[in-house]
């Protein structure tokens, strides 16, 4: 009593009610503005919650919690119509994601196929690539049955060969040539129990993300139309969509690469590497680029295809062949005498592969293996190449040349068949 009166003779005395001298709350002066960024957000991801949408708000600079949103989101009338509940077997098969779980990125990939349709009835199908451990889409690609093995030979080139490989029992995936492709490369197939898709858990809960967060609300008019729009929602699924397993992150932040710089100029008397920022592997590894002009002619006897090519020649014509070169040394490291390339030659044809470590340009290991006609002759050869400063010669030999010689044997396989 700040004059010895109290407030309810003070009151009576004046003829005001008491509940005039309460403090009379005030809103918050952002309230109207995070109301409308709320109903913007609910309005374009429909099939996303409160909790997620909160997520998406503190990324955007919003200093809010989730008790907030689901207040305003109540007010406002906001709702995701709620999923029916499936019911699950209580065993489980070894193969399935409660017995084999991720421990680390590239432990455990799982793909499964989605199917869809354009507004004219055509059918497509998509191959959904996953690593379960920090549920990154790694890939969706729009392809037959039969390209499974071509998918997973780009995939494992670029980002490594994964401890294992989960799937259901499909056709594409329990094929005999799949089966054996992974493990040549030196992965493990975990199938699932059949009929038992909530063993393939992370596969099967991102397909169900992909069709009711896009598919279920796109018309596509064309196949490239549909390509564009998945790879575009995918980026936005990596790098930006909030996802619970990870305390609303995105599951990779940096997974896609900034586009080049065509200010950049590049050397192009012969090949030249450079190593890409951004990549989704992280700050420890790289793509590498190379900017081989077309047209440009490269020696046989110092460069992995070449030697991959003249390794699987008679004899003769291999010899042919190097003598009417001219075996300068690019780099100390260059094979240059007739003696030893005929000697590498012959290791090159029993081992299947071929290498070249810095013998045309310094930091390069290259490994290359042939690709045959039906009557096995060499028509080309595939390459992997990869920095110096990233792996030791014998770290990039055990590493590619089961993904090369795979590889190539595959294309082998295709152009005999066609021919």
């Amino acid at each position: 009593m700040k004059f010895g009166v109290s407030e309810r003779l003070a009151c009576r005395v004046l003829g005001q009610h008491r509940s005039t001298q309460r403090r009379v709350p005030v809103g918050r002066s952002d309230e109207a503005a995070l109301t409308a960024d709320i109903v913007e957000l609910a309005t374009q991801y429909g099939r996303y919650g409160y909790r997620r949408i909160a997520a998406m708000l503190r990324s955007s600079g919003w200093a809010v919690n989730v008790k907030r949103v689901e207040r305003i989101w109540r007010r406002e009338g906001l709702k995701v119509p709620a999923k029916q509940p499936k019911k699950g077997r209580l065993w489980l098969n070894d193969g399935s994601c409660v017995r084999l779980r991720p421990e680390c990125p590239n432990h455990v990939w799982s793909y499964d196929f989605v199917e869809d349709r354009t507004h004219d009835g055509r059918k497509f199908r998509m191959l959904n690539v996953i690593d379960e451990f920090t549920r990154e889409c790694i890939a969706i690609r729009k392809l037959k049955s039969t390209d499974v093995i071509d998918v997973l030979s780009d995939l494992f080139v670029l980002r490594g060969v994964p401890g294992n490989v989960r799937s259901d029992n499909g056709p594409e995936f329990a094929a005999k040539a799949v089966r054996e492709w992974i493990t040549a490369v030196g992965a493990k197939t975990a199938f699932i129990e059949p009929g038992s898709p909530w063993e393939n858990g992370y596969c099967e809960s991102f397909n169900s993300k992909l069709r009711d967060e896009l598919l279920n609300g796109e018309i596509f008019y064309s196949l490239a139309e549909a390509k564009a729009v998945i790879e575009s929602w995918r980026k936005h699924y990596n790098t930006v969509r909030p996802h619970s397993s990870l305390g609303y992150r995105a599951p990779v932040p940096a997974a896609i690469m900034p586009p080049p710089n065509p200010s950049q100029t590049w050397p192009q008397s012969r090949p030249c590497i450079r190593l890409k920022p951004g990549h989704p592997m992280g700050a420890d590894q790289h793509v590498l680029a190379s900017d081989v002009g077309v047209g440009t002619n490269m020696p046989a006897f110092c460069t992995a295809p070449g030697i991959a090519m003249l390794s699987r020649m008679p004899l003769a014509a291999a010899r042919a062949i190097l003598q009417q070169s001219d075996l300068k040394a690019y780099t100390p490291s260059t094979t240059c005498t007739l003696e030893a390339l005929l000697e590498k030659l012959e290791i090159s044809a029993a081992q299947g592969y071929a290498t070249a470590f810095e013998e045309f340009y310094h930091g390069d290991l290259s490994i290359a293996a042939p690709v045959l006609d039906a009557k096995a002759q060499p028509l080309c050869a595939l390459n992997i190449s990869v920095s110096s400063t990233r792996y030791t010669p014998e770290e990039a030999r055990t590493r590619f040349a089961p993904l090369v010689m795979a590889a190539a044997a595959s294309v082998s396989q295709s152009v005999a068949t066609l021919r």
